[in-house]
């Protein structure tokens, strides 16, 4: 539930509707057609932080609720029916961080040109609206209540890039742009099936899934017949710190219609990421007792707080068993994202314009079925003061 609320605290909205500002000079992370007016140097890690949040979750009006006070209280916000009533069957979210440690950009070789060195890190998860009603709410006895499809996907990688951009005639630029990806570590975790059932005033948990890592991690094993992961004693293997490689490029085209009207489109992330450690296991859950967030709501202090955390931790690492581990190396395509770009310039005074940007994103990784859209439109105008309106889906 916290990623309900990340969106807001990062303010996507400023990095989309930048889409269409001409002085904002990393306009080529979305279209490797983009030219910025001038060259630049970024400062190390302060010269640019981007973080992107998508959902098909209102999440601007649960952010709202909570900020107004209507719904201040954990119990309040959990059991709330606003909560309820914005969530799908199935619910998405989707958190993309970029961290730049390294970027110049120049005019040479007839176009704009980029290197890049940056940080990244996405997020993805998927879980049922189901999940909401196991977590607010004491079970009857006898009560069943069976969740499936809950999913979680986290990759960080270090990405260097290279990009040029040229401008064809008056009407027409192109861009492209290779990138080497090194990656740090990738987890991907399945849940096929949870089933919760109502035993006195506690739920208790059964449940089976899949858990795939890969990265710099050491993970012992341990009950030699079963080969089960052993996460009390997890190391950092310092000679695997870069555990996978993979390349990818982007391209993108823009047109100018006419001195009013201008079009674009960019297609990044087209290419793949091979990791050479990657620990299979299959998830067995064994009769957990959930006793819900009562004693985290009676907690009065950040002391008490740690230890009802650390209570739940261990007695869920006692019940979720990570069986039959194997080593493999692993090969996966990238997460494809489509942009869509229309822009129109007023006549009469042509600093004010008006933008609408579609960025759809289309999952090819194992965790969602191939060919799988998440579109993400936003709105934006701009003038002196650049605003955008997003749209939730």
């Amino acid at each position: 539930l916290f990623f309900l609320l990340v969106g807001e605290l990062f303010s996507q909205d400023y990095f989309r509707s930048a889409y269409f500002l001409q002085s904002y000079r990393y306009r080529h992370v979305m279209n490797p057609s983009f030219q910025p007016e001038r060259g630049y140097v970024g400062v190390p890690i302060l010269g640019s932080f981007s973080t992107n949040f998508s959902s098909n979750i209102a999440t601007r009006n649960i952010f709202s609720a909570l900020h107004g006070g209507s719904l201040s209280e954990w119990e309040d916000f959990i059991n709330s029916s606003t909560l309820k009533s914005m969530l799908k069957p199935q619910n998405r979210l989707d958190v993309n961080v970029d961290l730049s440690l390294f970027n110049i950009g120049f005019f040479a070789f007839e176009g704009f040109n980029t290197i890049s060195y940056s940080l990244k890190t996405d997020l993805r998860g998927n879980f049922p609206k189901e999940l909401v009603d196991v977590l607010s709410q004491s079970p009857t006895p006898g009560e069943n209540i069976n969740l499936e499809n809950l999913k979680m996907r986290s990759s960080s990688f270090m990405e260097v890039a290279l990009g040029h951009s040229h401008v064809i005639n008056e009407k027409v630029s192109v861009g492209a742009k290779v990138k080497l990806l090194l990656g740090l570590l990738n987890v991907d975790a399945k849940i096929d099936e949870m089933n919760f059932y109502g035993e006195g005033a506690h739920w208790k948990v059964y449940g089976q899934g899949t858990l795939d890592i890969s990265g710099f991690l050491d993970i012992p094993t341990s009950n030699r017949y079963l080969n089960e992961m052993d996460f009390g004693d997890v190391s950092i293997d310092y000679d695997h710190l870069i555990s996978g490689v993979g390349v990818a490029a982007d391209f993108g085209v823009n047109y100018d219609i006419n001195d009013n009207w201008q079009v674009n489109m960019a297609l990044l992330n087209l290419g793949f990421m091979k990791w050479n450690k990657t620990y299979n296991s299959h998830l067995d859950v064994e009769a957990w007792t959930f006793e819900g967030f009562d004693n985290v709501k009676d907690a009065s202090c950040d002391d008490e707080m740690e230890d009802v955390v650390s209570s739940l931790w261990n007695s869920a690492k006692e019940c979720f068993k990570f069986k039959g581990v194997n080593q493999t190396q692993t090969k996966e395509f990238l997460n494809l994202t489509l942009n869509l770009g229309v822009q129109y310039t007023l006549p009469v005074y042509d600093k004010l314009t008006f933008g609408f940007l579609s960025s759809s994103k289309f999952n090819t990784i194992p965790y969602t079925s191939p060919g799988n859209s998440n579109n993400s439109p936003c709105i934006a105008f701009s003038s002196p003061c650049t605003r955008a309106i997003p749209s939730a889906t």
